[in-house]
């Protein structure tokens, strides 16, 4: 029976270097808030953001937000957009 694939992934903090251009969501408020917002928020100390992504790669493939006055959770399934490669090592 064949193995599946390792996927090796992290969850970090946002930073602006993250690649947000590839994210998508089925709701447009979160795929801009991720490609728009996020950066004022986490600026302003109002938001901590955390992306899901795999080891030194930027691009993000979720994220979840902690904010100041209530807590909001945003899940992206992206099953399709995973790599199923694993890495080798960081560039």
């Amino acid at each position: 029976m064949q193995e599946a694939p390792e996927l090796s992934l992290v969850i970090v903090p946002w930073t602006k270097e993250h690649d947000a251009s590839q994210f998508t969501s089925n709701l447009e408020s979160i795929e801009k808030y991720i490609q728009e917002h996020v950066h004022r928020d986490v600026s302003s100390y109002t938001s901590s953001v955390f992306v899901l992504t795999e080891p030194c790669d930027m691009l993000i493939r979720g994220y979840y937000s902690l904010s100041v006055g209530g807590g909001q959770i945003a899940h992206k399934d992206g099953g399709k957009n995973y790599s199923r490669r694993k890495r080798k090592g960081c560039r």
